[in-house]
């Protein structure tokens, strides 16, 4: 299958996959501004995707980014990939 490995300051954090019907993703951002948001803003860093045959979202754990980290990401073929931390289908009803 199609994979991730996703790597931060050189450190392996996982080998991340849905399988054949689904979607991917390894986000990195920032956020400044507003609000919510004191006057450094805000990194953030999403590994995960969906599962399309079930309807269920996957999460895998990230640490806090910081100013010097480096993240990496490799794309490869994998016999097995690690499992993800957090799996759900979420609540469109509006009501929480």
């Amino acid at each position: 299958m199609k994979a991730f490995v996703v790597r931060m300051n050189g450190k392996r954090l996982c080998t991340a996959g849905i399988g054949s019907n689904g979607v991917l993703t390894a986000i990195v951002n920032w956020v400044g501004g507003g609000p919510r948001r004191d006057a450094e803003g805000d990194f953030g860093f999403h590994v995960g995707g969906l599962d399309s045959r079930t309807g269920e979202h996957l999460n895998y754990t990230t640490p806090q980014l910081r100013v010097g980290d480096k993240v990496s990401v490799e794309l490869v073929e994998a016999d097995v990939v690690d499992p993800e931390t957090k799996r759900y289908i979420p609540d469109l009803s509006g009501g929480g």
